[in-house]
């Protein structure tokens, strides 16, 4: 079992892929689909109240419509679902970054600084994993 830290009133960067919150949206029979992130990763910085807002997008009703094809080619608003139920999933997925692996400041000579970035490259192992899942679920008449 993991230790729980907890953050108040720190400043945190985080590294993540795009989008930092994604969503999957599954019907009652099973089907789902995600829209694709792309493999860069990024960082954000967030600090205390600040707030990210994520609506789930056309392009997400889109991708779950082009899984049922059917419906896409009868639909006169394909962004929009046939009736059923169905659960949206947002997930944030995320590494909280070590606050060792600052920049190396300029009083640095460049032996200081690979050896810096060798342990730079170590410490990543120690970065804090986390992910956060809320779903909702919903019917479409």
């Amino acid at each position: 079992m993991g230790h729980a830290r907890e953050y108040r009133g720190q400043t945190l960067a985080l590294l993540h892929g795009s989008p930092l919150i994604a969503y999957t949206l599954t019907d009652a029979e099973g089907l789902s689909s995600r829209l694709l992130s792309d493999y860069a990763l990024y960082r954000s910085v967030y600090k205390p109240g600040d707030e990210l807002s994520a609506p789930l997008e056309t392009a997400d009703l889109l991708q779950y419509n082009l899984a049922i094809r059917d419906y896409l080619l009868e639909a006169v608003r394909p962004s929009t679902l046939p009736p059923g139920t169905y659960t949206v999933t947002a997930t944030a997925d995320y590494r909280l970054e070590d606050e060792r692996q600052e920049a190396a400041g300029p009083e640095e000579d460049a032996r200081e600084a690979a050896g810096r970035a060798t342990d730079r490259h170590s410490a990543a192992g120690r970065e804090t994993a986390a992910a956060l899942e809320v779903s909702l679920t919903f019917t479409v008449r």
